[in-house]
């Protein structure tokens, strides 16, 4: 099945192509705000199809991470990280220290959680 949603580039930026339908022309900075509003766009169309009844949880629609790299930033003041996944997306974040160190934390606890919540099915 062809792509029905292709971004192009123009004289002025960039075209967002919806089928033969419609064309809207993008900024650079149109198309930053709109790539990183569109995983949250996403989430709320997924929680407000599917109710899960659990207080914190709610449906994802997951895409397997291939890559996950961590480097830091041109002066050494925050960690980068990178996630590239199997859609061919690739996302950049920068975390401060205390937020790296905390999200290691919170990783390893869940991987241990899953471990064992796998061991025991």
């Amino acid at each position: 099945m062809p792509n029905r949603i292709t971004i192009l580039p123009t004289a002025s930026g960039h075209s967002l192509v919806v089928g033969l339908e419609a064309a809207i022309n993008l900024t650079d900075d149109d198309l930053l705000q709109l790539s990183r509003r569109i995983p949250a766009y996403f989430r709320e169309c997924l929680a407000s199809k599917h109710r899960t009844g659990q207080r914190g949880k709610s449906p994802i629609a997951p895409i397997p991470v291939t890559t996950v790299q961590i480097d830091e930033d041109l002066h050494q003041m925050q960690i980068r990280l990178s996630i590239e996944d199997l859609a061919g997306g690739k996302f950049d974040y920068a975390l401060s220290p205390d937020d790296a160190r905390q999200t290691g934390k919170r990783l390893i606890a869940m991987a241990a959680r899953i471990e064992a919540a796998l061991q025991s099915n």
